[in-house]
């Protein structure tokens, strides 16, 4: 689990019979950063429902439309896989409107990760667990970004975390 991403050898996944590992769970676990992004791609913004934030008509009118709008620029870079562009972008949506889209900032961890920029990929992580304690997602982008940063017991510590915390959400859900 959460082995290298240089892929030298296949890090080893927890057992079926133990957990029931979501595709995210999956992919983090193997570092497969072209996996994440297509379930961040594929995810949209649903996540986002998850954090809600009560803005003022001023704010609506003026922050969020600029901020919807680096939003959009951001996230048509990031299904490009123009992950620069994207940062820029998300960076800019951020600044303007900090903290109202927990997708955002794992979108620009995961860019962070594939530009080789692990420390900002785990501030970013870090961040959005901030927003949103426990999200399993935040939970896995801090768990690949320490591994990146060849802090595996730290790193499978915190991939264990998440999969606790996606299992109990589930259960809520009734989806498990």
């Amino acid at each position: 689990m959460l082995g290298s991403s240089k892929h030298e050898e296949e890090p080893p996944t927890p057992k079926p019979q133990e957990h029931r590992l979501s595709p995210m769970a999956i992919a983090c676990s193997r570092i497969d950063l072209p996996a994440i992004h297509q379930i961040l791609v594929t995810a949209g913004y649903k996540d986002d429902d998850l954090c809600v934030d009560e803005l003022s008509f001023q704010q609506w009118t003026t922050q969020m439309q600029f901020c919807l709008n680096a939003r959009r620029v951001g996230d048509n870079a990031f299904g490009d896989k123009v992950f620069e562009a994207a940062i820029e972008r998300y960076t800019a949506a951020i600044d303007e409107v900090p903290g109202h889209s927990i997708v955002i900032y794992a979108r620009r961890s995961l860019c962070h990760l594939m530009c080789d920029q692990p420390e900002a990929a785990f501030r970013d992580a870090v961040l959005t667990e901030f927003i949103l304690p426990g999200w399993p997602t935040a939970l896995y982008l801090k768990a690949v970004a320490l591994s990146e940063l060849n802090m595996q017991s730290d790193a499978m510590n915190m991939f264990n975390e998440g999969v606790k915390q996606e299992e109990e959400l589930m259960r809520k859900r009734g989806l498990w």
